[in-house]
């Protein structure tokens, strides 16, 4: 690519653009477009301008000064997903030996290190070395991405999900052998003492959190179209107050059943469970409805406001919680 032009075709099939589509963002011809891409002229420097904001690339990169370093998908991660491993066998064959085995630790040190760890790791290399992201929540395949950025994102949420994950599980170990009381808490709960539960429930509110946040912070160098942008922006509202519901009604449940000493196979906990299923369906036919509203909305005229439909979801959502709170 030792050429504007090569370079500016080089971006274009990259981002899977046509140079039809380029032009008519332009708002130029397809010749004056082949013309660039085979340096018999040069665009204007307003047309430059617009062109490296469109492929989403600087514009000293398609001059050729480009200082930008390529993609590396580190060692960090895996080497984290190795400790958190050892870490979790480590723990068990401790237990064994001191008598202070706690299956319900040994589930989530085994959920956190293999099946949220080592498999999203897995994950992503994969997307990332085949440029397949259909797995992706949310990916849209009609939707035109900039894929060095996709890419640069799931690298950076590998590396922060791999570190925090394995100092959960480190501090999970820890906390087998720590007697730290805490109010409000029961002393034990499914084979977990307090802190090792309170442990989960803030390594599942920071795993989520990075997801979203992260996501929402790339956004604008994800999408290559500023529709699509705005459709993004439009949907991480509801998305969030989803998952705060959907994160408020798993921490009632779980305080409500042990406050109320609520044992398992029981009829309150069998109507406990009827009101949880009702509320995940409720609300996420709630998001559901509302994401698909907004695809199909005209974000160009007006900002898009959260429908009656699904603020009535969310009510109806609230008023179950109520009800499990106050139900006997």
């Amino acid at each position: 690519m030792d050429t504007l032009g090569k370079r500016i075709s080089h971006y274009r099939k990259e981002r899977g653009l046509s140079q039809e589509k380029v032009a008519e963002h332009l708002m130029v011809s397809r010749q004056a477009v082949t013309k660039w891409e085979n340096d018999k002229s040069r665009p204007s420097t307003d047309n430059l301008l617009r062109l490296a904001e469109y492929l989403n690339v600087p514009v000293s990169e398609l001059l050729g000064h480009s200082t930008s370093k390529p993609l590396v998908i580190g060692k960090g991660p895996s080497v984290c997903c190795c400790l958190s491993i050892l870490c979790t066998i480590a723990y068990v064959v401790s237990g064994i030996i001191t008598g202070n085995l706690m299956a319900g630790i040994v589930i989530c040190m085994v959920a956190i290190s293999i099946m949220m760890q080592l498999f999203l790791h897995i994950y992503f290399v994969n997307a990332i070395r085949n440029e397949d992201f259909n797995g992706l929540g949310g990916y849209d395949s009609h939707i035109e991405y900039n894929i060095p950025e996709l890419k640069a994102l799931l690298i950076r949420m590998d590396q922060h999900i791999s570190i925090t994950s394995t100092a959960y599980v480190i501090l999970l170990f820890i906390s087998a052998y720590t007697n730290i009381k805490i109010v409000f808490f029961p002393d034990k709960m499914n084979g977990m003492n307090q802190l090792s539960v309170l442990l989960v429930l803030l390594y599942t509110i920071e795993f989520i959190w990075t997801i979203v946040y992260m996501n929402f912070k790339s956004q604008d160098k994800i999408y290559m179209n500023q529709i699509d942008r705005n459709r993004a922006r439009a949907g991480y509202l509801s998305l969030v107050i989803y998952i705060i519901l959907i994160l408020a009604v798993t921490i009632e449940a779980f305080v409500v059943m042990h406050m109320r000493n609520i044992a398992n196979n029981t009829g309150n906990a069998l109507k406990m469970v009827g009101y949880i299923l009702l509320f995940c369906i409720i609300s996420t036919v709630g998001l559901l409805v509302e994401q698909s509203k907004i695809k199909k909305a005209d974000l160009t005229k007006e900002k898009y406001k959260l429908s009656r439909f699904f603020i009535t979801s969310t009510i109806l959502s609230a008023v179950i919680m109520g009800i499990m709170l106050i139900s006997k």
